[in-house]
C-alpha cells in the first residue's frame, strides 16, 4: 500500500501563495483604504463652485446650498454685484422718492425750527431729486451696505472665534453681503411702494396696520419689515453653517450674531424713523452748545 506524504507546510494545494505562519498574509499590512483616491478628495473637490447666477440670487431661493458653497469657496463678487444694480434702481427711484421724504422733512423741521428757516433751507436744497442728490443716495446705499456687511462679519469673526470657530473673515464676508442683498431688494420695493402710494410708510412693516405716526410703537414697527426679518433667519442659518462648530454651540452663536446687529440696526432705525424727535434733539444740542 503506497503511503501518502504530508505536504509540507505551507503548501496550499488549492493553489495561490502560500500562507504564512500564524495566519499573517503578506502585503495585508502594506493596504490602507486611507490611500483611495475618493478618501484623499477634499470638499473643495466634492462640492464645485456655484454658477454666478446662484452666488447671486441663491440667497433667495437655495440659502442653504449657497452658505455650503460660501463656507467651502467663499467669493462675494456676485453678491456685491447685485447689490450695485439695486443701489443703481434706488437712485432711479430716488428721483420721486426723495420729494416725498423732504415734504415730510420739512413739515417736521418746520414744527421744530419755524417757518422762516424752513423756507430758507428749502430755496437752498430744492425738492431733494437734483442730480447730485440721486446720485449720492445711490452711492449711499452701495456704501452702507458694504459697510454694514463689514461691521456684521467683524462682529461674526469675534463671537465665533471667541467660540473657537476657525472661519475666515473673507467668507463671513461674503455670507454677510449675500444676505446685506435681501435687505436692499426690500429697500428698493419699500421705496416703489411709497412712490406709489406717495408716503413714506414701509409698504413691508407692521406699521402698516397702525393707524398713523402717532399710533403707539408706530415708528419702531416702521424700522421693520419682512425682509429684515429675513435677513435675520438667514444670518442665524449661515452664521451656524459657516462656523464648522457643534450644533447647539453654533447656533448660539448665531443666535448672539443677530441680536447685536440687528438689535442696533432696529435701535437706530427707530430713533432716526420719528423726524420731528430727531430735529429736536438736534435744536436741543444747539441751545446747548450756544
Amino acid at each position: 500500500m503506497r503511503k501518502t506524504e504530508k505536504p509540507e507546510q505551507g503548501f496550499d494545494p488549492r493553489g495561490g501563495i502560500p500562507p504564512a505562519p500564524n495566519g499573517f498574509t503578506p502585503g495585508a499590512a502594506d493596504y490602507n483604504d486611507d490611500d483611495d483616491d475618493d478618501d484623499e478628495r477634499s470638499e473643495a473637490d466634492t462640492l464645485p463652485k456655484s454658477g454666478a447666477f446662484t452666488r447671486m440670487f441663491g440667497v433667495f431661493y437655495a440659502p442653504i446650498k449657497l452658505f455650503d458653497n460660501i463656507r467651502v469657496h467663499g467669493g462675494a463678487a456676485g453678491p456685491l454685484t447685485l447689490i450695485a444694480v439695486l443701489s443703481a434702481v434706488f437712485a432711479v427711484l430716488s428721483y420721486w422718492y426723495l420729494p416725498i421724504v423732504m415734504r415730510e422733512q420739512y413739515a417736521a423741521m418746520t414744527e421744530v425750527f419755524g417757518r422762516e428757516l424752513v423756507d430758507y433751507i428749502r430755496a437752498y436744497s430744492g425738492d431733494g431729486n437734483g442730480p447730485a442728490q440721486i446720485i449720492t443716495s445711490g452711492l449711499g446705499m452701495l456704501g452702507g451696505v458694504a459697510l454694514g456687511a463689514l461691521i456684521s462679519s467683524t462682529v461674526g469673526i469675534v463671537v465665533l472665534k471667541v467660540m473657537k470657530s476657525e472661519i475666515g473673515f473673507g467668507k463671513l464676508f461674503a455670507l454677510f453681503a449675500a444676505i446685506a442683498s435681501v435687505d436692499v431688494l426690500g429697500q428698493v420695493l419699500s421705496v416703489g411702494m411709497s412712490v406709489l402710494t406717495y408716503s413714506t410708510t414701509n409698504a413691508f412693516s407692521p406699521a402698516v396696520f397702525l393707524s398713523g405716526s402717532d399710533a403707539p410703537g408706530y415708528h419702531f414697527l416702521n424700522s421693520i419689515s419682512l425682509f429684515m426679518l429675513f435677513g435675520m433667519i438667514l444670518t442665524f442659518l449661515g452664521t451656524r453653517a459657516l462656523s464648522g462648530l457643534p450644533r447647539k454651540k453654533a447656533a448660539l452663536a448665531g443666535l448672539i450674531v443677530v441680536l447685536i446687529t440687528y438689535g442696533t440696526t432696529i435701535f437706530l432705525a427707530s430713533q432716526a424713523s420719528d423726524p420731528i424727535a430727531a430735529y429736536e434733539q438736534v435744536y436741543r444740542i444747539i441751545q446747548m452748545t450756544q
